[in-house]
């Protein structure tokens, strides 16, 4: 996007800085493109600093945060975060809802014994001879304002893993869900497991989980989202209700 002097900025810093841009003197504005965008302007040691609100908003994009800053992203995959809980970005823990600007996800629970009940499908599943069976209970939540797909293990779960303490990483082995290619209508979810089989006593570190995009969209991010695990041994069953 240029300015009308015609210089170049970067639509993902997060303080947007301009330097020899035309000015309307009385009020400060900045103008791209003919069109005034921001009188909220710093001069700071010969420097114009221009909130990236502003620059987001004239680009017709929105500012959501993340764990380690703050990303700009399209007005349809903004957050409408509350002041008590707000989407973070791609890694966090169980129970905290992760987002990209077009999905979130949450890790609702974690199982692990020698089964696992599952409250969506109502199938059982059990451990592996000589393994304990993990499942990791999950929700994908569309929030784009457009229907879409999402992969759920049905043809590769990308990188999606379980990944222990000392670095060793765990394939999934089962997936539990009502439809392995769900359409989400705009901000619909859908609750899915993951289910992997790891050695008796071993120590888990994080759950990866690949989005996998189905619709062939090129504008759709297949992220990793990373989710700290504190496991502990039990039979109890399933995931939380809304």
């Amino acid at each position: 996007m240029r300015l009308i002097t015609g210089l170049t900025i970067g639509a993902s810093a997060v303080a947007v800085f301009v330097a020899g841009v035309v000015f309307a003197q009385a009020t400060k504005t900045l103008y791209m493109n003919g069109k005034a965008v921001s009188s909220g302007l710093l001069v700071k040691d010969g420097v114009v600093y221009v909130p990236v609100t502003d620059i987001a908003k004239s680009l017709g994009m929105s500012v959501i945060p993340k764990a380690d800053g703050f990303e700009i992203v399209p007005q349809d995959g903004a957050k409408k975060t509350s002041a008590t809980k707000a989407v973070k970005g791609l890694s966090g823990a169980v129970g905290e809802t992760l987002g990209n600007g077009q999905v979130t996800i949450q890790v609702l629970q974690v199982v692990r014994g020698d089964r696992y009940v599952s409250t969506i499908t109502g199938e059982t599943f059990a451990a592996e001879p000589d393994s304990d069976l993990v499942a990791v209970i999950c929700r994908i939540r569309n929030t784009l304002k457009k229907p879409r797909q999402y992969d759920l293990g049905y043809f590769k779960g990308g990188n999606t893993a379980l990944i222990g303490a000392d670095g060793k990483s765990f394939a999934p082995k089962r997936w539990d869900r009502k439809e392995p290619i769900p359409r989400l209508p705009a901000g619909a979810g859908a609750d899915f497991a993951v289910i992997f089989a790891v050695p008796k006593g071993a120590e888990l570190g994080e759950f990866v989980y690949a989005v996998r995009p189905n619709d062939f969209d090129r504008s759709m991010r297949q992220d990793d989202f990373h989710v700290s695990l504190a496991l502990k041994k039990d039979t109890e069953s399933t995931t939380k209700q809304r």
